[in-house]
């Protein structure tokens, strides 16, 4: 089901996306080919990506999702897209939409993946 989620997520970004993506457990290596990818293995390797410097995050490790929001809204430059799949609780949708605008958010069983953007001030 995981892989499933996260093969949907993937669809929401444009193959042929150009920037440069924060890929946080490398799930996007060689798939878009006009994009800087910078792969980060964990949540805590986010700490040394600069802030404002990403146009769109990516998550598709399910665990990592809830703790990443806070550094991925920072690393994200305004406007910025984080897509990502999530253990879906009501909880966890709430933050997700106290911090960023929520463009698409969908639940299969206990997941959810969706494509969110940083707000423009």
């Amino acid at each position: 089901m995981e892989k499933e989620i996260r093969e949907k997520a993937l669809l929401l970004i444009p193959e042929n996306f150009e920037g440069v993506i924060v890929d946080l457990g490398g799930k996007a290596k060689g798939r878009f080919k006009s994009a800087k990818t910078l792969a980060v293995t964990s949540v805590d390797d986010l700490k040394y990506i600069d802030d404002d410097s990403a146009d769109l995050a990516l998550c598709l490790k399910t665990k990592h999702t809830e703790a990443a929001l806070g550094d991925v809204k920072r690393v994200l430059k305004p406007g910025g897209v984080f897509v990502a799949c999530a253990k879906h609780s009501d909880e966890f949708r709430a933050k997700l939409k106290a911090a960023f605008d929520v463009n698409t958010y969908r639940t299969s069983g206990s997941n959810a993946y969706f494509e969110a953007q940083t707000r423009i001030f």
